[in-house]
């Protein structure tokens, strides 16, 4: 079986499962992983690598699984298409000038990434195809959620903690 090695363009990272593997809720397969989006153009560009693997190392499947899928947003309707990369082990995390990123630093959803990857094939019963492995992540733009520091406090009258308020009741409670 060949192998493929190329490093993406930068594309924006989506359910980041980078920096510890995913363990948890219904697609848990523990598994290091991240969805990427890329611009139409290079995903078209990634899309023809992939096409063009699959025809070389699985010339007799007519309908190969592949690495790149397209989901509609539930809120918005608009269909986001990208590419899915995964591995058992832990990639290599580096930054924007190459210096390995610390463990405890969790790359999350709206980083700009670009994705050291391997193609390979895979078959598992009826299920053949092709899979982008996720060897190594450069970040470009970092994204780790929120924290208290991205708020402004606020200038009006509004909820504030009372001293002690551990043992204050809401109307929730019964």
């Amino acid at each position: 079986m060949a192998k493929v090695t190329f490093t993406t363009p930068i594309g924006v990272a989506r359910y980041p499962k980078i920096s510890e593997p995913d363990t948890t809720g219904d697609y848990a397969d523990n598994k290091f992983k991240t969805d990427v989006v890329f611009s139409d153009a290079d995903l078209k560009a990634l899309k023809a690598k992939v096409v063009e693997f699959a025809k070389k190392e699985l010339p007799n499947v007519s309908n190969p699984q592949m690495p790149y899928h397209e989901k509609k947003d539930k809120e918005t309707g608009e269909v986001v298409e990208f590419m899915r990369f995964k591995s058992k082990r832990k990639p290599l995390i580096i930054d924007a000038k190459k210096n390995k990123v610390p463990d405890n630093v969790s790359i999350g959803g709206g980083s700009k990434i670009r994705i050291g990857a391997t193609l390979g094939t895979y078959s598992k019963g009826k299920n053949v195809g092709v899979t982008a492995y996720l060897n190594a992540v450069q970040v470009i733009e970092l994204q780790q959620g929120f924290s208290v520091d991205d708020f402004e406090d606020y200038e009006g009258e509004g909820y504030e903690v009372e001293a002690g308020g551990d043992d204050a009741k809401s109307e929730f409670d019964l």
